[in-house]
């Protein structure tokens, strides 16, 4: 089914189920009653299996909750075709203990799903929590300014970050960022927050992930999230003082603290 506004869509029929089950999760060593009794944020990493590099400086600088107290950082990852590297995840995530995976291919198309399972898991396992982070390996986030700013806005349906309002639908064919009519046929997305950073209150992405089940998939997570919020009738909350626009080219590819 061609997405459009989201207005046509049956409201009670399930059409995207998400019955892919977890291979990894973490739950008990980030979110036990032991281990986060005073988390505030749980930051969800989207990161590709062979990102090792990646995880390792993000564990060592701003997903450090050694130094970040009231954050704990997860990285989704889904199962790699390749098996050696599958193997060297479990290892990974053995001595880490901040993987979390279900059992979908990892692709860059398969990215919506990714953070379906991101809000599915945190609303789970990590109901202490009053905030997620949705971001990627490469953004990097100033913890201590956001954990201290998170503390002034409201926990309930936050939907925050650098917002987009009604973006045009990209018709070049040749562009990274090409829509066709048949996946989207309306000529103006809704608003959404750029996808490589937004902030999200723990009730809301309980109610993300149970609208996703009744929300075709689209190919953008951010545009999906955006779909999601506005059958939600949630409002975006923008934050662009907090962004560093570093050699911003397109829509999506801006952040707080974007690596050049």
């Amino acid at each position: 089914m061609p997405q459009s506004d989201c207005t046509t869509e049956p409201a009670n029929a399930i059409i995207n189920p998400h019955t892919f089950k977890f291979t990894i999760n973490p739950a008990r060593t980030v979110c036990g009653v032991n281990q986060a009794a005073n988390v505030i944020l749980v930051s969800l990493v989207e990161v590709s299996p062979t990102a090792v590099k990646e995880r390792q400086q993000i564990r060592e600088t701003w997903g450090n909750s050694s130094l970040f107290k009231l954050t704990r950082t997860v990285f989704l990852l889904g199962l790699s075709k390749n098996e050696t590297i599958n193997k060297l995840i479990v290892e990974e995530s053995k001595i880490y203990k901040d993987i979390v995976q279900e059992d979908f291919l990892d692709s860059y198309k398969n990215l919506t799903i990714k953070t379906i399972m991101g809000f599915k898991w945190v609303s789970e396992y990590c109901s202490n929590a009053k905030f997620v982070l949705k971001t990627d390996d490469d953004a990097v986030i100033n913890t201590a300014v956001v954990e201290r700013y998170l503390q002034t806005v409201p926990d309930k349906n936050l939907y925050m970050g650098y917002y987009l309002y009604t973006p045009p639908v990209i018709r070049n064919k040749f562009s990274k960022f090409y829509v066709s009519e048949s996946e989207y046929n309306a000529s103006h997305f809704n608003s959404y927050q750029i996808g490589v950073g937004y902030y999200v209150s723990l009730d809301l992405a309980r109610k993300f992930f149970e609208m996703s089940l009744y929300t075709s998939l689209f190919k953008f997570e951010d545009v999906y999230v955006g779909m999601l919020a506005k059958k939600l009738n949630i409002k975006g909350k923008q934050i662009a003082k907090l962004y560093s626009m570093n050699n911003v080219k397109s829509q999506n590819k801006s952040s707080l603290h974007h690596k050049s």
